[in-house]
Parts: structure tokens; sequence; C-alpha cells
């Protein structure tokens, strides 16, 4: 299992939702129709990344984001228990 990120393109985006003193993202959704895992389109946040030098990227967000927590989720399908899904989450505050 590889849990290094070589890219930002590896990454979503997306706004954290506090909860009972800690923040929590949707990475899945469940109706009469079924399942689905991962980060819903609508929650996501477009960005662009640029190389500076071996490892070390500029991401930008293609709009600007509103005071809030955010974070980047790399997902790492069929890593838990069972095959479910996991995720890592680098997260920060914009103020």
């Amino acid at each position: 299992m590889n849990t290094v990120v070589n890219s930002p393109a590896e990454l979503t985006l997306v706004r954290l939702m506090k909860k009972d003193g800690r923040r929590e993202a949707r990475v899945g959704s469940m109706n009469i129709g079924g399942a689905k895992s991962g980060v819903m389109d609508k929650d996501r946040i477009a960005f662009v990344h640029t190389a500076v030098r071996p490892g070390v990227f500029l991401v930008q967000p293609q709009t600007a984001l509103p005071s809030g927590e955010y974070g980047f989720i790399y997902s790492l399908a069929g890593a838990g228990t069972n095959g479910a899904m996991t995720a890592r989450i680098f997260d920060f505050t914009v103020r």
C-alpha cells in the first residue's frame, strides 16, 4: 500500500465541518439506491498546483476560500478493516 503522496494531483481539497469539537468531511453517501464512497463532486474545491522543486509544490485554490476549516484528503481505498476506505487528511484553517 502506497502511503506517500507524490503530487497534489492525488489529493482532494474539501471544506471541513466543525462538529462536537472536531472537524469532519463527508466522504460518501447512502440512500435507498445504494451507497457511494469517496468525496462527492459538489464537495470538491478545485485547485491548481505548480512544482517549485522536486517534492515541493505551490497549491492555489481556483476561487478564494472563505474563513473556515479545510483539508486535503488522500484516499487509501481498501486500506481499512474489511476493505473499507480510509484516508489521510492534511488540514488547515483560513482566517
